[in-house]
């Protein structure tokens, strides 16, 4: 709504400057055919006729509307002037010249039926013939086409031109009379010939002119043919490279979907956006359990929504902030908030180590950089950082810099959700981080000898690599027992706590660090 409203004006300022242009566009035109039309207003009206036909005729080589533009040059009157009596001007280049449409196409087509071996041009003739049969021409004058057609023009010109020649030859003698009837121009052929004379001989005039007027088409359409068969080959490459049209009908397809998945990413994003409104962000904090003594040292910090409702729900919406580029927001509430706690925990004498998911896309942001440094960089020492595979496929050197930028602070780094997606292996030669989160799904297909081949294999590479090892989403003392051996230091999972409000957190750790 906005956007049409936006455009309002412009159109209406555009509408204004088209018409001033429009009306002085026509005084002029006005005032330099002056002298052509008081000339054609003297002139006998056999004259008139034949400057009108050549007129209207060469404009609709150029589409534009001949006939049209020229009454409303001349004066729409013009056409009421009589040739004989009980005869217009009108009605004679309606009986004898535009029978089929303008350049008597009817003969045309009728030529094109005899002649033509080009199937595209019959085909473009059979879709004409009913609109022809009512005088109107337009589709074989864009659709053939006729305007800017050197092969065609002439024809179109010499026929109504020869139909005028030997028309008016047969009025002045005397040949054809004509009652007081008249007609509507979209009259069929040789019914508007009888409905204006009464008499048969006109009719039978009219199929004469029909009959010339095939003979001075017909040369023409069969060059045109002729010439069509010459490019056969322009055919022949089109179906070899036909799937272009495949191309363009997919990728209009492609371009649709993109636009749906866009305006329904779009409504969504909307409706997510008022849900968090609404709601009231929070985080809570996952035990994270080292498996040798089976004490906490330390938390995750995870994204929970409580929505108006009162129900607690997991961070549903992060992936859409992420496609909306809102991300920044996310990291940005994770660092005030595990600052604030940090420093409520630190009035405590609690000092716990807690860890913060970070976007990938911003961990090279200098003003993120700057926020975490100044919120969180007096307990650096507390804090560490996950970062998901994917931030090292971005630019590896960039984020080196950053990574490198914050160890020098005090905090540290771990890989997240390793075994998700297409993990790197080489990755693990190249990363500065000092531990790695094995994700859940690695360890769902331990129950199978190869999935615990691989998990034992990855395990053994990472500790041998140096890197300090967390399992993450351990549910069973089976799977704790399993990691245990595999060479894990810490887990995480609900067989030892879900995530939890920051005072139960706390409420946990001295609990079971006092056992």
């Amino acid at each position: 709504m906005k956007q049409h409203l936006n455009i309002f004006l412009p159109v209406v300022i555009c509408f204004i400057v088209i018409l001033l242009l429009v009306t002085e566009a026509s005084t002029l035109l006005s005032w330099f055919f002056s002298p052509l039309i008081e000339t054609l207003q003297t002139a006998s009206i056999g004259i008139q006729l034949f400057i009108r036909i050549l007129l209207t005729h060469i404009l609709w080589c150029f589409g534009v509307h001949g006939d049209n533009a020229y009454l409303l040059l001349i004066g729409v009157d013009n056409g009421l002037t009589e040739v004989v009596p009980n005869l217009t001007a009108s009605q004679f280049m309606d009986l004898f010249i535009l029978y089929g449409g303008s350049g008597a196409t009817l003969s045309l087509i009728i030529a094109i039926f005899i002649g033509s071996k080009d199937s595209a041009t019959r085909h473009i003739a059979k879709i004409a013939t009913p609109f022809a049969i009512f005088n109107i021409n337009e589709i074989l004058i864009y659709g053939l086409p006729i305007i800017f057609n050197p092969r065609l023009l002439l024809p179109f010109i010499i026929s109504p031109i020869c139909n005028f020649l030997l028309a008016y030859s047969a009025i002045s003698i005397g040949m054809l009379e004509f009652d007081t009837h008249s007609f509507p121009w979209i009259t069929p052929p040789l019914v508007n010939a009888y409905i204006a004379s009464g008499h048969l001989s006109t009719v039978l005039f009219q199929c004469f002119l029909i009959f010339v007027g095939v003979l001075i088409y017909l040369p023409f359409v069969r060059r045109f043919s002729l010439m069509s068969e010459h490019y056969e080959f322009d055919r022949e490459l089109i179906k070899r490279v036909q799937f272009q049209d495949d191309i363009e009908k997919m990728n209009e397809t492609h371009y649709l979907k993109k636009q749906s998945e866009s305006l329904k990413a779009e409504i969504n994003l909307e409706k997510t956006i008022k849900e968090v409104l609404a709601g009231e962000l929070q985080l809570h904090y996952q035990p994270k359990i080292a498996l040798a003594d089976g004490k906490v040292v330390g938390f995750e910090a995870l994204i929970r929504l409580k929505d108006e409702y009162g129900r607690l729900k997991g961070p549903y919406f992060i992936d859409a902030f992420q496609r909306a580029g809102y991300s920044h927001i996310v990291d940005r509430f994770v660092i005030n908030t595990v600052a604030e706690d940090l420093a409520r925990w630190s009035l405590e004498d609690f000092y716990p180590k807690v860890s913060i998911n970070i976007d990938p896309n911003n961990i090279t942001d200098v003003q993120l950089l700057a926020v975490m440094n100044e919120r969180l960089g007096s307990v650096a020492e507390q804090v560490e950082i996950e970062m998901l595979e994917s931030a090292f496929m971005l630019d590896l050197s960039r984020i080196d810099n950053s990574i490198r930028q914050l160890k020098q602070s005090g905090f540290r780094f771990w890989l997240d959700d390793f075994g998700t997606g297409f993990s790197s292996l080489s990755l693990l030669s190249r990363i500065n981080v000092d531990g790695i989160k094995l994700d859940r799904s690695i360890l769902a297909n331990t129950s199978e000898p190869k999935g615990r081949t691989l998990y034992l294999q990855i395990c053994k590479l990472c500790s041998s690599l140096g890197f300090s090892l967390t399992a993450e989403g351990v549910e069973t003392l089976l799977e704790a027992e399993f990691v245990k051996e595999a060479g894990v230091a810490y887990v995480q999972g609900w067989l030892y706590a879900k995530a939890m409000p920051g005072p139960e957190a706390k409420a946990f750790w001295l609990e079971r660090n006092s056992e």
